[in-house]
């Protein structure tokens, strides 16, 4: 299944602009399970946002929120709850926004 080590491979591809890498975590996404509707989403969010793929990302995002595994409240308080380090958080909000993924931008 799915397993919780794919969002840092993906971070780190896109904090190292290695953008080729995401398209094999795209594929492998596709066919995994596992893990929660909600992890999905924001893997699939990020891969998507860093292809510069507004449409999907924004789709997957919006999934993400819906999805029962999330927190409800700020972009923050939702990520918190698959994503301990503040940091880290900031960082993927910051890109979200910059992509123009976010609804409501935060920060």
């Amino acid at each position: 299944g799915e397993s919780y080590a794919r969002l840092s491979l993906i971070l780190a591809a896109i904090w190292q602009k290695r953008f080729d890498r995401l398209q094999i975590l795209r594929e492998d996404g596709e066919h995994a399970a596992g893990a929660s509707a909600a992890y999905h989403y924001v893997c699939e969010t990020l891969i998507a946002a860093a292809l510069d793929d507004t449409n999907a990302a924004r789709s997957n995002w919006q999934k993400f929120r819906a999805s029962p595994n999330s927190r409800s409240g700020s972009d923050d308080e939702m990520l918190k709850s698959l994503i301990m380090s503040p940091d880290i958080r900031a960082r993927i909000l910051r890109l979200l926004n910059e992509k123009g993924i976010l609804s409501h931008p935060k920060g």
